[in-house]
């Protein structure tokens, strides 16, 4: 497989994993104003698969999405995570962390892959940008737990 879509299927498995995740948290959520942010990103991650497919389809390849096993298991790490609290406090760190591992990966494969054609390149950036965006919406939503005592 060649770096372009090696890197577009990374791409579209990545926006996939944002989008099916925002879903399985968004009922969890009782703010308006979080769900907006959170319809927004998904929006935002749904557009960017979209885009990743598109493009896939020019090399006449199947896309790589994730896998019914992957979806599974990170609903069940989703409402484990939130069994214990489901607080937008909660929620928004989850949210972070995992657009925190998104940034991390990205960035490896933008500078693994310096060959890559520009529209695939342009779309990775588009990504990282998204998950920068992403926690910039989320950290007004940080707060400090107090202690009991």
């Amino acid at each position: 497989m060649n770096n372009d879509l090696e890197f577009l299927n990374f791409i579209s498995k990545n926006s996939e994993m944002g989008f099916s995740s925002i879903k399985d948290l968004y009922d969890e959520v009782n703010s308006e104003e979080f769900r907006e942010i959170l319809k927004k990103q998904k929006e935002k991650y749904e557009e960017i698969y979209n885009e990743a497919s598109e493009l896939i389809d020019n090399y006449d390849e199947e896309q790589k999405g994730v896998t019914s096993m992957e979806k599974f298991t990170s609903y069940i790490m989703i409402k484990m995570n939130l069994l214990t609290d489901k607080s937008i406090n909660h929620i928004a760190e989850m949210m972070i962390k995992g657009s925190n591992m998104g940034i991390i990966d990205i960035r490896k494969k933008l500078n693994t892959y310096k060959d890559i054609d520009k529209r695939v390149k342009k779309l990775g950036e588009k990504l990282l940008e998204t998950e920068e965006n992403n926690i910039e919406e989320l950290k007004p939503f940080l707060k400090e737990k107090k202690s009991k005592n």
